[in-house]
């Protein structure tokens, strides 16, 4: 929902991209699988966007790769919240199912999926914390990916690749584009989210918005000759 314009919703129309449609229907299927995996999704997206980075027009994250980061991180807990619904599909000897010469085939059997998992007993809050803690510290770099990519040619390799989110039915693409000059901001983010939550803080501190720029959080606007150093003529 737009918050600047109360009753009206923001969304994305594709004309004629039945991939897209395919992987609609495959973040609807994992999001089915467990009911906190909507939740998590839901406060990541307010999180990210208080915070400034849930814009891809503006080089940071779209919704669909923080959806995919999130899968993502809930895959490799200890004990999985979820599974790789393409891995399964496969390892079910499902048929493929052409798209544009993309495989889009999956699991869309819940209980089947449901039944390859051991019980992960996690709360939402852990599983929250993780997340950041994930992207904070744990992920290095390299391809954020929902299935097993190696079979495939991967161009994402070295020190550059860095949050690069695997498109799920055309592996090798991006579907984040993150521009580099927001590399450290954006690692930084995560870190302070962390932080916060561990301090026992809530979701009003966790997504204040970050100062203007131009302003210092403490003095608040910076005025030359007097809160800083005159400007050097």
């Amino acid at each position: 929902r737009r918050p600047d314009r109360p009753g009206s919703i923001a969304c994305d129309i594709s004309v004629g991209n039945v991939l897209a449609v395919a992987n609609t229907r495959l973040m609807a299927s994992y999001l089915d699988l467990d009911d906190r995996v909507p939740l998590l999704l839901r406060a990541i997206k307010v999180w990210a966007r208080k915070r400034g980075i849930n814009n891809r027009q503006r080089g940071s994250f779209s919704s669909f790769a923080l959806t995919l980061m999130l899968i993502h991180v809930l895959q490799k807990r200890p004990e999985p919240v979820l599974p790789s619904l393409q891995d399964l599909a496969i390892q079910q000897k499902m048929p493929p199912l052409f798209l544009q010469g993309a495989d889009c085939r999956f699991c869309s059997d819940l209980s089947l999926s449901r039944a390859s998992l051991a019980p992960n007993k996690e709360s939402l809050g852990e599983l929250f914390l993780e997340f950041f803690r994930y992207y904070g510290y744990v992920y290095d770099c390299g391809a954020i990916a929902i299935r097993d990519t190696s079979s495939f040619t991967m161009k994402f390799e070295g020190r550059q690749s860095f949050f690069v989110v695997d498109n799920p039915f055309e592996p090798g693409k991006d579907v984040a584009n993150i521009e580099v000059r927001l590399f450290t901001r954006l690692r930084e983010e995560f870190r302070r989210a962390h932080a916060v939550l561990c301090e026992g803080s809530g979701l009003a501190e966790l997504c204040q918005a970050p100062p203007v720029p131009g302003t210092d959080p403490l003095a608040g606007m910076i005025s030359p000759g007097l809160n800083a150093p005159a400007v050097p003529k």
